[in-house]
């Protein structure tokens, strides 16, 4: 390479890891923990590849990028392969490593090439937190990006299917989020894919329902709650989808549509049937 600049691709070993935090630059020895645990719980669990990311020595000796990575290593207590480059030239530089944002799922998928990858990273957010037993809620899925990404590719199919079908029903229907949608869609078409349709369809629509069926009874808590100032947490508004699901699949009467995440009435999120 120019300018003094060597690259190697390099094995690095716990003990390997650990020397060379000693020679981490002064001022760039900031651990992010997120990030660190991240990466260690990928190169424990063999999913860490080599991808091009290096660790960074200036022309002195010290590291100047790729400390989290070091300390992950460590953390995992496993080798791990990278690029290494040596030789930089820290005037000018430093300020030009490590600066772009983090990449996100969204944007991940968006290189494979989907084109709704804002709505597939929603759809895998929330089904990983659903796989995981939790109440699918706004926010991260808990998972690694590589786990995220891992899951995407396994059921791609299926979560683009769930994320264009939605994208379609909700410029028709505003009573639940494309991602809301997608959600149940990808989750009662498991159980019955034509029924899990004509159940949805039904719900948006809001033709031919009797005014007993499970279906009207959600459609018109969804109609309240769209002029509501307090307004349904998205996980409500799922655990009622699937409560009306599994009274329609089971002939059973409901009234009116009860769950709670919290208080001495708590329900765990409810499962189709």
């Amino acid at each position: 390479m120019r300018n003094g600049t060597t690259s190697n691709v390099e094995t690095i070993t716990p003990e390997k890891a650990s020397e060379y935090l000693g020679l981490v630059i002064e001022n760039n020895r900031h651990e992010i923990p997120p990030a660190m645990s991240d990466y260690a719980a990928d190169m424990k669990a063999g999913r860490w590849k080599l991808n091009g990311e290096t660790i960074k020595f200036n022309s002195n000796g010290e590291i100047i990028d790729g400390a989290n990575r070091l300390r992950a290593c460590i953390k995992a207590g496993v080798d791990f392969t990278t690029v290494v480059v040596r030789g930089i030239e820290s005037r000018g530089t430093f300020a030009t490593i490590d600066t772009g944002r983090p990449r996100t799922l969204a944007h991940i998928i968006t290189m494979h090439k989907e084109k709704n990858a804002k709505g597939c990273a929603a759809l895998v957010s929330a089904l990983l937190m659903y796989e995981k037993g939790w109440a699918p809620h706004q926010g991260g899925s808990g998972m690694t990006r590589v786990q995220e990404e891992t899951f995407f590719l396994k059921n791609a199919a299926s979560i683009r299917i769930s994320v264009e079908w939605s994208s379609t029903i909700s410029h028709r229907c505003k009573l639940l989020t494309p991602r809301e949608f997608a959600f149940l869609k990808h989750s009662l078409s498991k159980i019955d894919e034509e029924t899990a349709t004509g159940f949805l369809d039904t719900f948006a629509s809001g033709a031919n329902i009797g005014k007993d069926d499970p279906v009207f009874i959600l459609r018109k808590r969804m109609e309240k709650n769209m002029t509501d100032i307090t307004k349904l947490s998205s996980v409500t508004k799922l655990a009622f989808g699937i409560k009306a699901w599994n009274a329609t699949r089971t002939g059973e009467a409901i009234r009116c549509m009860k769950w709670s995440r919290y208080g001495k009435n708590r329900e765990d999120f409810p499962v189709p049937v």
